[in-house]
């Protein structure tokens, strides 16, 4: 095994899969959810030895399977199976939609040869509405078959690697595409092996007849999530030991969003952040009773061959999830099923160092964002709301989802209207104060995200990805960066509160506009990404069950 690896990744590639990491398996079946008969049913496998992390909605009505996943995930990292149905979310189901998850698991674990323990469960669609169990069961026996498991008699001998490609359309609802990112992560700064073995591109030696020499892990992770999305995640609280040895939920369940990766002590106890407005739970308790409607919601499962402690697995993936998914907004509505669950086998028998794991898998978690955003209901154009001035970071990310929040700026954005007023007015109600006479306002097109160095900042806790720069300060006099073949170049629209006269309609045309708000005091910079509202967003969610 290879202890401690200093490793750098490339380029995020969307070729790769939740197959592409060693010793995982996937596949995808049609069961009957969905009445079109498209495929509705991922599983998802790990070896023995699999260890898992998760971050989950903070809804307080939730889903069925995410108080199962939850409590899994908060009593154990040992996790190696990952079921997830669309078409349904089974949530506000009741007692019933409990009694679906457990049969899921047990039949799960029956046909995959794991325990029910080992199995993660999602879902996705339709809230309200059972989900019928014995669909589900035969879903899953399709997909042993297909993983050449068959009722569990392959538990001692690698699964088939299945179709990871069809494992991401089984997961869709209203998405129009598979979504699906992955990196490789290789010794950095390194020229040539020992031995002087020349490096492939991908950074791997190869000697003759192609074997690789020189260790690698990967990255990878398929997703959906189109609509009902403002996805504000956070992990499970982790069990510690009483002095009598027996477990115990670890002081205050209660969680906030937002607040970025927890930190986590040499022994894997980990100390969740805390927030001034946390939602508590328990192992065990229901969703909750509320109407039936509407439809969820953003689903991601990542996997990694890398060796990995569970500790640094959950803060490696609670600052990710925080700094990419939190920070995208279609609608303002956070689902009662969002989950991102990350798993690794250690097939690679690799260590990487914890910060380069993290920055892989926020990278994934990025790319699977910015895909959710590019295809969201009835969407044309991609916004980035940057937001800097604020005093504190999370001042900053209030005001910048105030703004990508505002049925008016959005409406605005699909139509091209340069009506900038609107993103001052939404500012001004996001609780954080600042002096409207000293405010910058720029309007740009892609890629215009700012001066060198003045990047968004990552969430607290976590790191910036190679080339986002560091923490700027105050900027007054910041202009946005042209744009490398983009007509319009970016429009200084109002300078210490004084509009300049200046016409941003050109800026506004384009498939992504970014939108940079200074606010005139000091303190680092914030981006939270949207999506226009379309006349067919609406029409989609008018008739979505009818």
């Amino acid at each position: 095994m290879t202890g401690g690896a200093q490793l750098g990744h490339s380029s995020v590639d969307r070729g790769l899969g939740v197959t592409a990491p060693a010793g995982f398996s996937a596949t995808g079946v049609a069961c009957g959810i969905k009445p079109s008969g498209e495929l509705d049913l991922a599983v998802v496998v790990g070896p023995e030895g699999t260890v898992a992390a998760g971050v989950f909605t903070t809804n307080l009505v939730v889903a069925a399977p995410v108080v199962w996943s939850r409590a899994r995930l908060a009593a154990s990292a040992d996790a190696r199976v990952v079921v997830v149905n669309s078409g349904n979310a089974n949530a506000c189901t009741g007692p019933a939609g409990d009694e679906t998850v457990t049969a899921t698991a047990r039949r799960a674990a029956a046909e995959l040869g794991c325990r029910p323990e080992q199995v993660l469960v999602c879902s996705t669609g339709v809230i309200g509405v059972p989900l019928d169990a014995e669909r589900v069961g035969d879903g899953i026996a399709k997909a042993a078959v297909a993983l050449g498991l068959r009722g569990g008699r392959g538990a001692g001998a690698p699964p088939e690697r299945g179709d990871g490609q069809a494992a991401a359309e089984a997961i869709r609802t209203t998405d129009t595409v598979a979504k699906q990112a992955g990196v490789v992560l290789a010794p950095s700064g390194v020229a040539r092996a020992p031995g002087g073995v020349a490096l492939a591109p991908s950074g791997v030696a190869l000697a003759t007849g192609g074997v690789a020499l020189t260790p690698r892990v990967t990255v990878a992770g398929i997703a959906k999530g189109a609509a009902m999305l403002a996805p504000a995640m956070a992990p499970p609280p982790v069990p510690v030991r009483t002095p009598a040895g027996g477990p115990a939920w670890s002081p205050g369940s209660a969680w906030s969003p937002g607040t970025g990766r927890g930190q986590d002590d040499d022994q894997g106890r980990a100390r969740r952040s805390q927030g001034s407005a946390g939602s508590a739970w328990s192992p065990g308790a229901g969703g909750g009773n509320q109407a039936p409607g509407g439809h969820a919601t953003m689903l991601a499962v990542l996997t990694t061959d890398a060796v990995c402690e569970p500790a640094a697995l959950r803060a490696g993936l609670a600052g990710a999830a925080d700094a990419t998914f939190n920070r995208i907004t279609v609608d303002g509505a956070q689902s009662t099923n969002d989950t991102v669950l990350l798993l690794a086998s250690g097939a690679s028998g690799v260590r990487p160092h914890p910060d380069d794991l993290a920055d892989a898998v926020q990278a994934v978690c990025d790319d699977l964002a910015l895909q959710m955003l590019a295809d969201a209901e009835g969407g044309t154009k991609v916004v980035s709301v940057h937001v800097g001035g604020a005093g504190t970071l999370a001042g900053a990310l209030a005001v910048a989802r105030r703004v990508a929040d505002s049925p008016l700026v959005k409406t605005a954005v699909y139509g091209g209207d340069p009506n900038w007023g609107r993103i001052l007015q939404a500012a001004g109600t996001a609780g954080v104060p600042f002096d409207p006479s000293s405010v910058r306002l720029e309007i740009g097109g892609p890629g215009s995200a700012g001066p060198p160095g003045a990047r968004p900042d990552p969430a607290p806790g976590t790191r910036p990805l190679p080339g986002h720069g560091t923490r700027p300060g105050p900027l007054p006099a910041a202009r946005l960066d042209p744009v490398p073949g983009n007509p319009a170049p970016p429009v200084l629209l109002v300078r210490d509160g004084t509009p300049t006269g200046a016409d941003a309609t050109a800026a506004m045309a384009g498939p992504q506009v970014q939108i940079r708000l200074h606010l005139g005091g000091a303190g680092p910079w914030a981006c939270v990404r949207t999506a226009d509202l379309t006349p067919e967003y609406v029409r989609l969610n008018s008739e979505y069950t009818t």
